[in-house]
């Protein structure tokens, strides 16, 4: 029994999750966000290997990784530049001044008034 256009097209949009278009493409459907309360990575960061922890720990093995590292430096990868020069220097530090002396209200019309400021 063969289906008609419109009954495979009806099939198909129940069977589909509605879309929302948002603010920044589609929604997800609600049983599909981010639910309240629950981590969206809840084992963490997994932690090094005890196997690899113990080769760290061996003075060889740690001169061929920095080795390998200022290889990488020479070879002009920016990657091994930050991350060496992180390491050597500290991160650099971004400064951020901000004015907060003058407010801006927002009426429900739309309409924009700027308090005079307090004396």
């Amino acid at each position: 029994m063969e289906q008609s256009v419109e009954q495979a097209r009806e099939s198909a949009s129940q069977a589909a999750p509605k879309l929302i278009p948002g603010k920044n493409g589609v929604v997800p459907p609600p049983e599909h966000r981010f639910q309240k309360g629950r981590s969206g990575n809840p084992g963490g960061r997994p932690k090094l290997s005890e196997d690899l922890r113990a080769k760290l720990e061996d003075a060889k093995i740690r001169a061929k990784v920095v080795d390998a590292l200022l290889q990488r430096v020479e070879n002009g990868d920016p990657r091994a530049i930050e991350l060496l020069w992180d390491r050597y220097e500290g991160k650099l530090t971004q400064r951020v001044d901000s004015d907060i002396t003058q407010r801006t209200i927002v009426i429900e019309a739309g309409m924009e008034e700027t308090p005079e400021p307090d004396a």
